[in-house]
């Protein structure tokens, strides 16, 4: 009897604990300010043709009284998101692979803050249908709690207890070119001109 009423109690112990670790969220925008600053597409001109590629330059502040910390990755998937501009939607940096995944760590005091660009992707070249200009957009960011002050940016679709810092504000679209072809050339010119002399 007494065997039989300590593992009643030890089940609606676990079910307790479990129900609290579920329902305790904490308002990540209470905690941090996440602001797109804009969205890179860079185009590298070679010599045997043009690369694209697309970057994510956002800024995250720390509107909490206690320091905390924020970690970003280096592996593109792990930073997994989901960007509105105008009424496109794309889902950034879906499914992938790293051989290796590092954390930038991002230790800030209240009213501080940090900026990042990161390389972004989408499927089936989505990113191409975002036009130069300026427009309302929208970031969900999913942040996995590590400890008490510690979050950590984990998209990964297997990743349990995601909450998700938003943010909605106007962000350009920008456009860069980099022009290697001519760099070569430039360099080809120097080194003959060296040889001369």
């Amino acid at each position: 009897m007494i065997r039989l009423l300590l593992i009643f109690f030890g089940l609606t112990l676990v079910c307790t604990v479990n129900g609290q670790d579920s329902t305790s969220t904490i308002e990540l925008n209470k905690l941090f300010e996440i602001r797109v600053d804009s969205i890179e597409q860079k185009v590298t001109i070679n010599k045997w043709g043009a690369d694209t590629s697309y970057y994510l330059h956002f800024q995250v502040k720390n509107i909490s009284t206690d320091t905390l910390t924020y970690k970003t990755n280096t592996c593109f998937y792990y930073n997994h998101s989901v960007l509105n501009v105008e009424n496109l939607e794309f889902d950034l940096n879906p499914d992938g692979g790293c051989l290796f995944n590092s954390h930038n760590i991002y230790k800030l005091s209240p009213g501080e803050a940090f900026s990042e660009a990161q390389s972004i992707t989408a499927y089936n070249y989505q990113l191409n249908k975002l036009k130069i200009g300026e427009w309302n957009s929208s970031l969900s960011v999913p942040l996995v709690k590590d400890d008490s002050t510690t979050y950590r940016v984990d998209g990964r679709s297997f990743i349990e207890n995601q909450q998700y810092l938003k943010c909605e504000n106007r962000t350009k679209v920008v456009k860069t070119i980099v022009d290697n072809s001519k760099r070569k050339k430039k360099n080809k010119k120097h080194l003959t001109q060296a040889k001369k002399s």
